[in-house]
């Protein structure tokens, strides 16, 4: 039982929406979405595919159970040297695309200080795909949430792929907030990225789309348009909407935190924070389906709490993956709770000296 505080709730919905999204997500990775629609007609359940069963999560889960392990152990925020710690005990490179391979090689085989393994590695989503913890432990706390995410994802990446998961960590942190409508959740999700950054440029042409079309097919198609035309999309010229007079291009590379991230962010507010209808959304949409439904769904899942999910899906996703997500989620709650009662200390005691002054 996952008990009756709101805030629990979140928490597991935000852990059970990642790990339903990438589950769900798997095996229509890499497809178009016509040939989703040709195959499957529209995912509507988890299925089993590549020899796992239906539920069983990615490389997405496996990275962000060693982030949810580092703050456990840490009782808090960890630095990247108490996740590569984790990653010393728990890596298994065979699940992993290069920056995180390269990225175990330079710390563990050449010596270079986690914090700075990520120069120089290739572009991907792995920043962004794992770090909803981040922005659970600082719930209602955005601008923390991206200023943590930035610094762990130095640990994989350097610069706009950091920004990518920046954005996750913000987005998450502001759904947890009661007040928290899905533009608010987006408008964060941008807050605390450079002027200049792709992944917030991407982020106001998808929206723009999503705003556009308020419906999801035409959405899906639109996005796809510009993916292949040359220079972005020739219909929907996104420079009104920017404030930097820029064109989108997306790069057709489809693990891109410029493309998957807005992409989240935008089916999420098409879907209107709904979880169920999220996460099929991002299956159904093919390129990178399974980290973008593990970005969307922890934000929903943040943003409903855990009451807004099918039981048979819950179960399904607890019965093959582990750690457990129940008892995971009663550790990051109690984190959440030690933190804010810190803090409320500290608060008060800053009255105090200000007092003195």
């Amino acid at each position: 039982m996952i008990g009756d505080s709101m805030l629990l709730k979140k928490i597991y919905g935000c852990l059970i929406g990642g790990l339903i999204g990438d589950a769900m997500g798997g095996p229509t990775e890499g497809m178009h979405y016509t040939d989703i629609e040709n195959r499957f007609g529209r995912i509507t359940c988890m299925l089993g595919y590549g020899g796992k069963p239906a539920g069983h999560a990615t490389d997405d889960s496996a990275l962000k159970h060693m982030l949810c392990k580092a703050i456990i152990r840490k009782g808090g925020s960890p630095d990247c040297e108490d996740w590569a710690e984790v990653w010393r005990e728990d890596m298994d490179l065979r699940m992993f695309i290069a920056p995180v391979v390269n990225s175990f090689n330079k710390i563990f085989l050449m010596g270079v200080p986690p914090r700075e393994a990520g120069r120089g590695n290739q572009m991907s989503n792995s920043s962004a795909m794992c770090i909803s913890p981040v922005g659970i432990i600082n719930a209602c706390n955005p601008q923390q949430a991206a200023l943590d995410a930035y610094y762990l994802s130095q640990m994989i990446h350097s610069g706009f792929p950091q920004d990518g998961a920046t954005a996750v960590a913000a987005a998450v942190a502001e759904a947890f907030d009661p007040r928290a409508t899905v533009d608010s959740v987006v408008e964060t999700a941008g807050a605390y990225l450079p002027r200049k950054s792709e992944v917030l440029i991407g982020i106001s042409y998808a929206m723009k789309l999503a705003r556009d079309t308020k419906d999801y097919n035409a959405f899906r198609e639109r996005f796809y348009r510009g993916l292949e035309a040359e220079g972005g999309d020739p219909i929907a010229d996104p420079r009104p909407a920017l404030s930097l007079g820029t064109r989108y291009k997306s790069n057709r590379y489809m693990a891109d935190p410029r493309e998957s991230v807005p992409v989240a962010l935008a089916i999420f507010w098409l879907g209107k924070g709904d979880p169920v209808k999220t996460i099929l959304d991002c299956a159904n949409f093919g390129r990178d389906s399974d980290t973008i439904g593990t970005i969307s769904g922890a934000i929903a899942g943040a943003f409903k709490g855990i009451e807004a999910f099918p039981a048979e899906w819950i179960g399904t996703v607890q019965k093959v993956n582990q750690p457990d997500q129940v008892e995971l989620s009663k550790h990051l709650y109690d984190i959440v709770v030690r933190q804010t009662r810190e803090t409320r200390e500290t608060q008060e005691r800053i009255e105090v000296l200000e007092g003195l002054i």
